[in-house]
């Protein structure tokens, strides 16, 4: 079978179901490529531009109609026009023809083409010409038209064309008291009856058009109305593809289309819930690690809660950032050390100095950490985290020696914040500094070992907290807890 389009993903259409004229139309081919080839990606292009050739096709339609239903009438209308004239003006002319009086009929003759008939031709019983006299040569042209001779019998009617105008043509054959008189032929200019239905019918296919026109308008009106739904649809779906889960579709309406929002947004919901089922099972793990972690050092009880808590102070004191970056932060806050399960009592928990390759393995619990966290999807961030953590901003840090802006924001966080917690808590080796200490030890470290933004927001929430976390107990400064972490949903 033979197709009227080969085009990779374009619609295929059988020529066999095609119509000759579609075949011959030069136009028809482009017009069917804009609407099939999938160059055209607008949607709202394609209906709008079918539909506007599927109107114009329907007004082509009704025009054709109109015009060969306005020739019909017409043509009947001639006919009947034709047929009464001759009955009439045979039953007016029929005495003077029998009597010969050519005055008569050429005065009855002149009185009828004054009426609407375009020529008149009369002759007498024997052929002789009656009217017009002179002779009119257009009416010997009429005469000898083809079409003359086919209308020459008794109440016949035929057609004749003369300087580009159709005329209708009829004869007849007069009789007087039983006695043929003569003949009369009449012509009729059929062209101008089919202009004036054409004028008359011409108010009908323009109000037809205005009203396919408001059609076309309403419909594209309509049609926008429904893609500017599905283009809030489409920015929704974007914004829930990248975890944001507060994203709705507005419902208005009562139709199809207001039906899909509302389902739209009914699945949402079930993502989001199935979302904070999934972060509270999350959450039962991350507490687990933390109570795997702090059981083996009795030194750093409660060091991974209080080190998510100044992170949560210095994440709610930095302006532009997600409530999924906050939440990798704090989880990795809380998490930074789950990789010490990984390290060997004897080298955690010794209480001397270490040796080079203990240090080693003491550096070695971020890669740990990374690795155990890796294996879930919803970690991979949290995971990175963690493993540069130790990072210093001149590069001097472990496990890559990452400098700068290079590692990453969480980690810059979550390093600080150990810091802070490292120095106002006690250690084996030394007691607790007091918040004075601390914050000088943080502006000596900005730009070398901590990020100086990160040192100011930490600064400034030392400062402002001052009052709460420090406290007097017989005379020596001692750091209250750090607050308390809360973890939402991304």
């Amino acid at each position: 079978m033979h197709w009227v389009l080969r085009m990779p993903g374009a619609l295929r259409v059988p020529r066999a179901l095609c119509p000759p004229w579609a075949l011959r139309a030069p136009w028809v081919l482009p017009v069917l490529r804009v609407l099939c080839v999938p160059g055209v990606k607008s949607l709202k292009a394609r209906l709008t531009l079918g539909s506007s050739l599927i109107a114009l096709g329907v007004l082509a339609v009704v025009y054709l109609t109109v015009s060969q239903t306005a020739r019909n009438v017409a043509a009947t209308e001639a006919r009947k026009r034709a047929e009464e004239v001759v009955r009439y003006f045979s039953e007016a002319i029929a005495e003077p023809l029998a009597a010969n009086d050519r005055l008569q009929v050429q005065l009855l003759a002149r009185a009828f083409q004054k009426n609407g008939v375009h020529s008149i031709l009369v002759t007498s019983g024997d052929g002789e010409r009656l009217y017009p006299a002179p002779a009119d040569p257009q009416v010997d042209e009429l005469r000898a038209a083809p079409a003359f001779q086919a209308a020459s019998g008794e109440g016949s009617l035929g057609t004749a064309r003369l300087d580009g105008k159709l005329y209708l043509h009829a004869a007849k054959a007069i009789s007087f008291a039983g006695s043929p008189a003569g003949t009369i032929h009449l012509w009729i200019d059929k062209s101008d009856l089919e202009e004036s239905m054409r004028r008359a019918s011409a108010p009908f296919f323009l109000v037809f058009s205005l009203g396919f026109a408001a059609l076309i308008l309403l419909g594209s009106i309509n049609l926008h109305r429904h893609f500017r739904a599905l283009k809030k649809l489409s920015s929704a779906a974007r914004r829930i593809g990248a975890g944001d889960l507060s994203a709705r579709v507005p419902v208005s309406g009562a139709d199809e289309m207001a039906e899909f929002s509302t389902a739209f947004n009914l699945m949402v919901d079930g993502l989001l819930d199935a979302r904070k089922q999934a972060l509270e099972k999350q959450l039962e793990t991350i507490h687990a690690m933390i109570n795997t972690v702090e059981a083996k050092d009795r030194y750093t009880a409660g060091h991974c809660l209080r080190v998510a808590g100044y992170a949560k102070e210095i994440v709610a004191a930095c302006e532009g950032l997600s409530s999924d970056e906050a939440f990798v932060i704090q989880t990795a806050a809380l998490l930074h050390d789950v990789g010490k399960i990984g390290i060997p009592d004897k080298v955690l928990l010794k209480e001397g100095a270490l040796s080079p390759e203990e240090h080693e393995v003491i550096r070695s619990h971020v890669v740990v950490g990374e690795e155990i966290l890796s294996h879930m999807d919803s970690m991979r961030q949290i995971a990175r985290a963690i493993r540069h953590h130790h990072e210093r901003w001149d590069g001097l840090g472990y496990p890559e020696g990452l400098r700068g802006a290079a590692i990453p924001f969480a980690s810059r966080v979550v390093g600080a914040a150990d810091a802070i917690d490292a120095m106002l808590t006690d250690r084996p080796y030394r007691r607790a500094l007091s918040v004075e200490a601390a914050i000088q030890a943080l502006e000596e470290g900005r730009g070398r070992q901590f990020d100086p933004m990160v040192v100011d927001l930490a600064v400034e929430f030392l400062r402002r907290k001052q009052h709460e976390a420090v406290r007097v107990l017989g005379g020596s400064s001692v750091p209250a807890p750090a607050p308390e972490p809360e973890l939402q949903p991304a």
